[in-house]
């Protein structure tokens, strides 16, 4: 009987170390969530993470839908999206927010239908929000379970017209770089948003001249692979026959990324048609 109790005394007190030790894994302070926004018809579908501190992002990343309120002054928004799903029993949730004085780690959990699990057979896009107060650190999204972690979207820059005539991708890692895309690309009286470089990079995709409105595009995710980092992006075009105003129009988006010395390669995501206001 002493063996036994001895055994389960052992037992319990290594059931505690392994609790204490994953928590003392996740380094910083919890950081509180003030909103959460959840569900399974996310804004797009694709897989992508991102940080959004201002309201035109925000209101960029909905694609037309009316985005909920949030007080970017003072808060930040975590986006986590898991991309198109055949049927339901998908989710993804930020579980855990932990800070530091140097980055922020969101914690991300995903789950899948079992085989044999009875779901809706019904495409989803099952997306996880969550505000918390504002950020000024680099955040990373560590999705457990998986061997490659995503590459967060820390800020995006969108619009309808940049001076780019054909369609161009690029790579800014300085300052001095910043300040010349933002004067030549965005017009002589465009103010380049502040950015430190040592900590951040930029990556820029202008879709080229286009005839009408109704042309968009959107950073959808970044990916590190072996050898670099590949930028996912998806242009909008307007249904054929659709009332869109008739001026000339160069869609762009800036991507804000983590700095990296790797190669970074531009993948653009299949075209969307998308009917004209």
């Amino acid at each position: 009987m002493k063996i036994v109790a001895w055994t389960a005394v052992l037992w319990m007190g290594l059931v505690v170390m392994i609790g204490c030790s994953t928590k003392e894994e996740r380094a910083g302070q919890p950081v509180p969530v003030i909103t959460e926004y959840k569900g399974q018809q996310g804004p797009f579908s694709d897989r992508g993470f991102y940080v959004v501190q201002r309201a035109e992002t925000w209101a960029a990343l909905w694609e037309g839908r009316e985005a909920p309120a949030v007080d970017f002054t003072h808060n930040s928004v975590l986006v986590a999206m898991m991309g198109q799903q055949p049927t339901a029993g998908y989710a993804i949730a930020i579980t855990d927010v932990r800070a530091t004085d140097t980055n922020i780690t969101a914690y991300v959990g995903e789950t899948r239908p079992k085989t044999g699990d009875a779901v809706a057979q019904v495409i989803t896009y099952p997306y996880d929000m969550v505000v918390v107060p504002r950020v000024a650190q680099p955040v990373a999204f560590n999705v457990m379970g998986t061997e490659t972690q995503p590459i967060a979207i820390q800020e995006m820059y969108t619009g309808q017209q940049s001076q780019a005539v054909e369609p161009q991708v690029q790579v800014i890692r300085t300052a001095e770089a910043w300040q010349a895309f933002w004067t030549n690309t965005l017009g002589a009286d465009a103010t380049a948003p502040a950015i430190d470089f040592s900590r951040y990079m930029a990556a820029v995709v202008l879709v080229g001249r286009k005839p009408t409105a109704g042309y968009t595009v959107m950073m959808t995710g970044a990916d590190n692979t072996r050898d670099r980092i590949v930028v996912r992006y998806r242009t909008t075009a307007p249904v054929p026959g659709a009332e869109v105003a008739q001026v000339l129009t160069s869609p762009y988006a800036v991507a804000i990324l983590p700095a990296s010395p790797q190669a970074v390669a531009f993948r653009p995501e299949n075209t969307v048609v998308a009917s004209g206001k």
